[in-house]
This record gives structure tokens, sequence and C-alpha cells, in this order.
């Protein structure tokens, strides 16, 4: 009878142990899926993530304001912009949401639909933010019907100086 306990009390520690360590590697694993730009990262410049087209970003400097509640040296790490919505050869119709993180100097996001050729199809903006960490930006976008079957998606940060694209994001998309 005790050795029937004993065996018992083993199972149900090693099935407790079982789901306690398939627990932590979900956990991980959506961790790892996550894209957290809100949170310390080695680098202060954002990475492009898979699917994105790899560009170099501009050189920022320390603004020469400094923020009300912080020292004099401290600047905006995690600069730059970052889509979660739409996913990179996902299928799109207008309108368009898209969405995502940015932190960008102008606390301005544009986006811009274009065919396979280049041609613009529709244009949007949406307010972002300069700060100490990204904020979430969103906007709708109606865009002309394509004649083509894919394309791209822009989303930058106009430059107020040149009006370069600042922190390019290029999607590639199916219509």
């Amino acid at each position: 009878m005790k050795a029937a306990k004993m065996t018992t009390n083993y199972k149900i520690i090693v099935a407790l142990a079982t789901v306690i360590i398939f627990a932590l590697a979900l956990f991980g694993a959506y961790r790892f899926s996550q894209n957290r730009p809100g949170e310390p990262k080695a680098q202060a410049s954002p990475q492009p993530a898979s699917g994105f087209e790899a560009l170099s970003l501009p050189q920022t400097s320390p603004t020469s304001q400094s923020p009300a509640t912080g020292p004099e040296d401290e600047v905006a790490p995690n600069i730059g912009i970052s889509l979660t919505a739409p996913w990179p050869s996902a299928t799109i119709t207008s309108p368009l949401k898209i969405e995502g993180f940015a932190n960008v100097e102008t606390g301005a996001v544009a986006i811009v639909v274009k065919d396979v050729y280049g041609k613009v199809l529709g244009q949007g903006k949406a307010s972002a933010c300069f700060a100490k960490n990204p904020c979430p930006f969103s906007a709708s976008v109606v865009f002309a019907h394509p004649e083509t079957q894919t394309g791209t998606i822009e989303v930058f940060s106009p430059s107020p100086k040149s009006g370069a694209k600042e922190y390019l994001q290029i999607i590639k998309i199916n219509f």
C-alpha cells in the first residue's frame, strides 16, 4: 500500500514538473516571437524584421533639449519605426490598416502604398512620438485599385529639413 502511494505521488510530481517545463517553454517561445520595442535592447538602432529590406538608418545625435524628468545627457534610445501589421507578403485590401511603433524626431509617420512599378496608389499619415520609448501608431489608408498583383508599403518619418524618408521601412505585399 505504501509503495503504491509513493508511486502515485511520484507520478504527480513528474506530471507537475512536465507541465511547468512545458509552460516555461511556451512562455519563452511567446517572448521570442514578440517584437518588444519598449523594452531595453542591446543596440539603440532598430533592426529590420524578417521580410523588410535592410536599409541604413541615419545617424542621430542627442537632442539639445533635456527631458523634463531626466538628466541632461539622456537621449531617446530605440529610435526608428517598427511595423506590426500588415505582415510582409500579406494580401491587403483598401482601406489598409497599418500598425506599429515609432519613435521619431518629427512625431509623424507617413505611409505610401505603391504597386510593383512604384505608382503611388494611396497615402496616409499617423501621429508618433519622440520619447525615451516608442509609442504605438495606427492608420487607415484608402488606396486605388491596383493593376498589378504585388506592391509595397513604405512607412517613414519625413525629414522637415530635406524631405528625406528617414527610418524607411518597406513591406512587400500582395493585392
